[in-house]
């Protein structure tokens, strides 16, 4: 008996501009096994095909492309998910993870100019200890009070360096 699934998955079709051929089962595994995180030498041997070959077909074929994105998308959708989770239970590692990965926040620099381009302005993270419900509500307080100090007067501006 062999190991062989039940469905044809990839074919070689010499006829046509491609020599092989995923069919729509194929595709279906390329997307499951990626949103698995299974690698891609092993998505090749499912497929009957060497690992160069399906590396030439993610290369050229739109559908293979698709499937590929897909799988990647679903797990990225479940990394994502479970990240968040932990982050909102309070792991402090997990949200700095979110901000600076997901949202873009970084904690260094300024307006920074490199080779890649100009940088986003740095945004430091401050995470307060772990406190009761009580003691939150006491910190919150104080920066709830929005009323304006009593000096109304605007603020002079110091003189600009003629160069």
């Amino acid at each position: 008996m062999t190991n062989l699934p039940s469905a044809i998955l990839a074919y070689r079709d010499t006829t046509k501009g491609s020599p092989w051929i995923v069919t729509r089962e194929g595709l279906q595994v390329i997307a499951e096994r990626t949103r698995n995180a299974v690698s891609i030498a092993q998505i090749a041997t499912e497929l009957g095909m060497s690992p160069r070959t399906l590396d030439r077909l993610i290369a050229t074929d739109e559908d293979v492309q698709d499937a590929i994105a897909m799988g990647k998308g679903s797990l990225e959708t479940e990394v994502v998910s479970l990240i968040l989770e932990s982050a909102r239970e309070g792991d402090g590692a997990q949200q700095r993870f979110l901000a600076r990965n997901v949202l873009g926040f970084r904690d260094t620099g300024r307006d920074s100019q490199t080779s890649l381009g100009k940088q986003q302005p740095a945004v430091q993270i401050v995470m307060p200890p772990p406190m009761s419900d009580d003691q939150l509500e006491a910190m919150l307080v104080s920066y709830r009070d929005v009323t304006p100090p009593e000096d109304d007067e605007p603020r002079k501006q110091p003189a600009r360096r003629k160069d």
